[in-house]
């Protein structure tokens, strides 16, 4: 259902970013609208284990933020943790190419992301058979499978579902792990001493070329289906729901696992607070513009690529299952191929 009667009125409270999110095609009218209202947004950020590292000598502002050096520095970390007989692996990264497990292919998305790597162009082609591409998707997908080999990745990693990188974080079983809410520290947040002195968050470090991190943005969406039967309770529903207020109370009931999407919200003093290091990371980061779509935004086609989960299965095929990164690679940009072909026949 077109919703531009709701969006209209209020679009100057939103980004340009989120306003391209929920803007779609309608093919059988000829029109592109508002066709859904954005609830809140979220990107992928760092959560380890300040004590841990504390037990080790190290501290937070030992964490480099080069970007070879700060994944080194978490190795070398698990190195003296082990010394101490504790069996804590230095990387939660998710491997499972189950079609849920999105966590796999969000933080794919992003090394890729800060490589470089850009798998389409800004005119919606594909750019993955270029040489250069293929040779970044083939050194990505290597640099996991040899720090998975070496053993910093957990093995069973590879059969994670979406809650089991914050399951085994909560637990001490890796020293950290990204994630794409704030879900991880919303858990202890009732636990001052753990909320504040033992985890801790950090944003992704410089990318290779030294240039500052673009994180990938995640925006949720509400929707209203053509054929409902309530539509008119639907949207006075929604538009109750967007007032600011609302939003506000909303998202702190859910302990902020997700940010606003609101200017007006933004201002609100709960998202000012510097004494919270969570809130207050994710807020300069949102707020500073450090951001960029999802490609599914512009190239629906991709939507498909992500619900398939292809690059999870390209990342359990160079891990557990050992396949050489040059295969893994042609086969997974063979389907994102395919995929792309099928939709431009629709």
């Amino acid at each position: 259902e077109d919703v531009a009667d709701l969006i209209e009125p209020i679009q100057d409270d939103y980004s340009k970013e989120i306003l391209q999110a929920i803007t779609y095609s309608n093919n059988h009218q000829g029109k592109r609208s508002y066709y859904g209202v954005p609830v809140h947004q979220s990107i992928i950020l760092i959560f380890y284990w300040q004590k841990l590292l504390a037990s080790v000598g190290l501290k937070p502002s030992d964490i480099p933020q080069n970007w070879d050096d700060f994944w080194q520095f978490w190795q070398q970390a698990q190195v003296k943790l082990k010394e101490q007989n504790l069996d804590i692996y230095s990387l939660g990264f998710p491997l499972a190419k189950d079609k849920r497990a999105d966590d796999t292919h969000y933080l794919f998305e992003q090394i890729l992301a800060a490589n470089n790597i850009n798998l389409l162009s800004d005119r919606g082609e594909l750019e993955i058979d270029r040489p250069k591409i293929r040779q970044g998707i083939i050194k990505c997908l290597n640099w996991y499978a040899q720090l998975y080999q070496q053993g910093y990745i957990p093995p069973n990693a590879v059969n994670w579902s979406n809650i089991d990188n914050n399951r085994n974080l909560l637990n001490r079983l890796v020293l950290m792990t990204p994630n794409a809410t704030l879900s991880i520290p919303a858990t202890v947040r009732q636990d001052a001493d753990t909320y504040y002195n033992q985890l801790g968050i950090l944003g992704f470090p410089r990318q290779p070329n030294g240039e500052s991190m673009r994180y990938i943005l995640s925006i949720r969406q509400a929707v209203i289906f053509k054929n409902s039967l309530h539509k008119s309770l639907a949207k006075n529903f929604i538009r109750y729901f967007i007032q600011p207020q609302v939003t506000i109370d909303y998202l702190k009931a859910t302990n902020c696992r997700g940010q606003p999407v609101r200017k007006s919200v933004w201002l609100d003093p709960f998202w000012q607070d510097t004494k919270d290091p969570y809130i207050e990371t994710v807020t300069k980061i949102l707020t500073q513009g450090q951001t960029r779509l999802s490609y599914e935004v512009k190239y629906p086609a991709y939507s498909q690529v992500l619900a398939e989960n292809v690059w999870g299965q390209a990342l359990t095929q160079v891990t557990a299952e050992q396949v050489k990164p040059e295969q893994a690679a042609k086969k997974a940009i063979a389907r994102i191929k395919d995929i792309f072909a099928e939709w431009d026949q629709q």
